[in-house]
This record gives C-alpha cells, sequence and structure tokens, in this order.
C-alpha cells in the first residue's frame, strides 16, 4: 500500500473496491482502520480510499502545529498520487472538519461531501472537552484517551449491550499506538477549526448525519453546518452517540449509500 507525498510528509493509504472514488476521514486520534463496518458495505460500489491523517497511524508523525488546512491539502495530495481528480468525500469528527475544508480549498475535486459527527467552529463546551482530553493524554497516556473516547462515544446502553463492538474497536485502535504530541497537534488543530462564515460557498450536493445522543458534536452542531450549506440534508439517526459508525453501522451506512445513491 503507497505512502503518498505531501509537501515533505509521508501520508499512508490504501484502496479497496472498485467504482466512483469514497474517501473515508477519520477523526481526532483515529487511524484509517477504524471504519471496520464500512469498508465491506462501501466497497461493493465504490473505490473505497483510506488514509491516515497526519500524525496517526502509519503517517508521519512531524513535530510542530498541525492545522485543518494542511491535513485538507494532504488529502488533495493523496488522491492526486493515486491519480484521482474527483471523489466523494466523507469525515467524521475532526475528518469532517478536515472535509470542509477540502471543500472550500478543493471545490473541482469534490462530487458528493458527507458530513458526520462533525463541527464548524467551537464552542466552550468543546474546548473544555478537548482541553481535557490533552490533560489526560500528557498525564495518563494516549490508553487512558482511547478508553475516555469509547466511553463517550458510545450511549451508556450501547456501551453496555455491545460490548463486542466496543473490544473489537478497542483492538483496532490498539494496532497503531499514537504518540502524545502527535495527538496535541492535531488536538490544537481542531481547536482552531472554524468554517462557518465560509460554508455557503460550498457548492457540493451534501449530507449532514450525526447521532441524536452525540455529547461530543451534538445536534445543534449539525443543525448549524446544514443551515449554512446550500440544499444541505440533515439526517439524525436515532438512540446513538458520536461514534455511531461502530454503534449503529446499518443505520449509518443506509444513509451513506442512499445519499450516494444506492438503495438496499
Amino acid at each position: 500500500m503507497p505512502l503518498v507525498k505531501s509537501g515533505e510528509t509521508n501520508i499512508y493509504c490504501e484502496t479497496h473496491g472498485h467504482g466512483a472514488p469514497l474517501v473515508l476521514l477519520m477523526g481526532l486520534g483515529c487511524h484509517d482502520g477504524l471504519w471496520p463496518y464500512q469498508v465491506p458495505a462501501f466497497s461493493e460500489r465504490f473505490q473505497v480510499v483510506l488514509m491516515d491523517n497526519r500524525g496517526v497511524g502509519r503517517s508521519d508523525k512531524p513535530p510542530g502545529d498541525y492545522s485543518i488546512e494542511m491535513m485538507a491539502d494532504d488529502v488533495a495530495n493523496v488522491l492526486l498520487g493515486l491519480g484521482i481528480v474527483k471523489a466523494h468525500i466523507l469525515g467524521m469528527s475532526m475528518g469532517g472538519a478536515i472535509a470542509q475544508r477540502f471543500a472550500l480549498r478543493h471545490p473541482q475535486m469534490v462530487d458528493k461531501l458527507i458530513l458526520a459527527c462533525t463541527f464548524s467552529e467551537q464552542t466552550p463546551y468543546g474546548i473544555m472537552m478537548m482541553e481535557l482530553w490533552e490533560q489526560v493524554a500528557r498525564g495518563a497516556g494516549m490508553a487512558a484517551v482511547t478508553r475516555l473516547l469509547l466511553l463517550q462515544s458510545f450511549t451508556p446502553r450501547g456501551f453496555i449491550e455491545q460490548r463486542h463492538i466496543v473490544a473489537e474497536i478497542q483492538g483496532v485502535f490498539d494496532l497503531y499506538p499514537q504518540p502524545v504530541e502527535a495527538y496535541v497537534s492535531q488536538n490544537h488543530a481542531c481547536q482552531r477549526h472554524e468554517t462557518t462564515p465560509e460554508l455557503p460557498r460550498i457548492k457540493a450536493p451534501t449530507l449532514v448525519l450525526v447521532g441524536d445522543r452525540d455529547i461530543q458534536t451534538p445536534v445543534g452542531s449539525a443543525k448549524l453546518i446544514a443551515s449554512k450549506i446550500p440544499g444541505a440534508q440533515l439526517k439524525i439517526i436515532p438512540r446513538c452517540g458520536h461514534g455511531f459508525m461502530w454503534e449503529a453501522a446499518e443505520q449509518f451506512n443506509e444513509a451513506v449509500l442512499g445519499f450516494l445513491g444506492i438503495g438496499k
């Protein structure tokens, strides 16, 4: 699987299946293996492009500040390195922030845009949450951050009743431990992210997805994004949290495939 140069940084990527390209962008502290319930479903009809954002997984983890703009340009460089000039873009959480910025910086490369459990600006609530995550990372290490993320990404009922899924996702996280400083660089990039005033410039057909019990990027964040992007569709999936691509994978996949024109 290739490493693609983005400036001086090597970005890891891989592809699955054939068809129109569909890029999947993961969130803060998450590597590309964390789409285990999407890749089999999506690769039946699409060429699924997975990549590790800078600072995580098998991509380089350069020191210093990161930005969402920088990571959006990484996506463009990966696609061009793979010979892809236009793709559907699906991003969750930080990946959704990257997808927004990608659509603004590289609009000619976007077919359809799917923004899942994400945000277009920070609130005092969001800033405090990310500051606390950083404190946990520095004080207790990344294993503790991962456990906290899983706890906050599932609803209490889902966490209890889907212990096999929680354990499977925990195991995937553990495959590629992230260095604390790389995590902090990604974290700070999220804290600085703001696209709300620019979202009306996005012309790509857009679906905004959120779980109705998401405590990390609440429904209000999704409603704000959908209200700003012309013609955007908003879909709220019931009884699930931030990690609804794991907790409610079937509903998540159906929403994405339906938007992309693929029925059951």
